[in-house]
């Protein structure tokens, strides 16, 4: 018999929609520092959530908004191999005041996050380290990083390592971020607390 790890433990809350929402950030910022094979073993724990979760869902019993909703559930707990979002179904959370996120794809295994960022008008983001890379693809709107200002369609990278000075907007702006899941859950961690 196989005993479950704490972070295994959470996981399962988590993956089964019963988490507490006050122990969530912890949970999260402890599987930002989770070996390799914990988060594999996390992973496994989403996947067969899942799986029961769709077994349940095309049987006979449950009504067609229970279906909808374990489905739901089940697609935002874990996202298998092959998974859709839908902008109006976007989970926009504050990251401060001004700023907001949308996290697309948090990779554990390959510690990385894919996140839509907000940047209210005159609203600026203070200046930071990157344990990871940073992909940063602007959506709409303007944004100045490093002294240089980045319109849609303009591409900025950050290596690994690298410290950023503040990133603002004059008029507000959207963009894409691909970063290390590390960066990502140190940003919800200290937005949380």
């Amino acid at each position: 018999m196989t005993i479950m790890s704490d972070l295994e433990e959470l996981a399962t809350l988590d993956a089964l929609g019963a988490l507490d929402e006050t122990e969530r950030p912890s949970y999260v910022a402890r599987l930002a520092h989770a070996s390799a094979d914990e988060r594999a073993s996390v992973g496994e724990i989403y996947d067969a959530a899942t799986t029961v979760a769709a077994a349940l869902v095309t049987a006979d019993a449950p009504s067609p908004r229970v279906k909808d909703a374990l489905l739901a559930r089940a697609s935002r707990s874990s996202r298998g191999p092959l998974f859709s979002l839908r902008a109006a179904d976007a989970d926009w959370r504050p990251v401060m005041p001004g700023i907001s996120a949308w996290l697309l794809r948090l990779d554990t295994v390959r510690d990385t996050a894919m996140v839509v960022v907000r940047l209210g008008a005159g609203v600026t983001y203070p200046a930071h380290h990157h344990s990871g890379a940073e992909e940063c693809y602007v959506l709409a709107g303007d944004v100045t990083i490093e002294g240089q200002s980045y319109r849609a369609g303009d591409f900025h990278h950050a290596d690994a390592g690298s410290n950023h000075g503040p990133v603002s907007s004059e008029r507000g702006a959207e963009f894409l971020l691909v970063v290390a899941a590390s960066d990502y859950l140190d940003v919800v961690r200290s937005a949380s607390g």
